[in-house]
């Protein structure tokens, strides 16, 4: 409910404001789902233009900084449990490693719960792929299938049937996060101060916006559960 509310909220108010699709669509999939990684996963499916996505990376990159920095003293000041804050974090950062970055200042169970209900959403980059490739295909080619969702299928139906050793996990997820690093990190190097100095005014309000609905909302959800 968490995910499809703040995709659907970024969208309206992306019209609202007069944001362009594809940049509405990015920030959405970054707010809702998985901040930069889902933008990294669905920015090709959509087709979106160079600009759009290093825009929405840009943007989504910068309330994640604030973020790590703003939500521990907030916790602090609120006085909230690990597990509390560790929820609350999950729902209302965007990046997953800013999550458990926040969620690391407060304690080993506030990295257990923020980790576990983060992964819950990171989970529907897949549909969100899928459905993005299908909805901005291009209609004379047939739908096109991003090949990176195939071998994650593939990966997690091999994984259950193999259920490799604690060795081998550790080994893959070494392997995965120097990918991902590396691909974060090329993201990265395609931004610069000129960049950042050239984004509009809009899709900044309409990404700080919906965070400033987003943060009250699943710290209101959380301690009420």
């Amino acid at each position: 409910l968490f995910v499809i509310t703040a995709f659907a909220l970024v969208l309206i108010a992306g019209r609202l404001l007069g944001v362009s699709e594809k940049l509405a669509y990015l920030l959405g999939s970054g707010t809702a789902i998985c901040g930069g990684t889902a933008i990294a996963a669905v920015g090709p499916a959509i087709k979106a233009k160079p600009e759009e996505f290093t825009t929405a990376i840009a943007i989504i990159f910068l309330l994640n900084a604030i973020a790590v920095l703003l939500f521990p003293i907030l916790g602090d000041f609120f006085n909230l449990s690990e597990r509390e804050f560790g929820a609350w974090v999950a729902l209302a950062i965007h990046d997953t490693a800013s999550v458990v970055g926040a969620a690391s200042m407060m304690g080993e169970e506030a990295i257990e719960v923020a980790a576990t209900l983060k992964v819950t959403r990171t989970l529907w980059i897949i549909p969100l792929v899928i459905g993005s490739a299908w909805f901005f295909r291009n209609k004379s080619s047939g739908f096109g299938l991003p090949l990176f969702v195939v071998f994650f299928l593939f990966a997690t139906i091999l994984n259950t049937l193999i259920n490799p050793s604690s060795e081998v996990s550790g080994i893959l997820k070494l392997i995965n996060e120097v990918c991902l690093l590396t691909g974060l990190f090329c993201i990265g190097t395609q931004i610069n101060i000129e960049i950042l100095k050239s984004i509009s005014l809009k899709p900044i309000l309409l990404a700080v916006s919906v965070w400033l609905v987003i943060i009250p909302t699943s710290f209101w959800v959380v301690s009420v559960i």
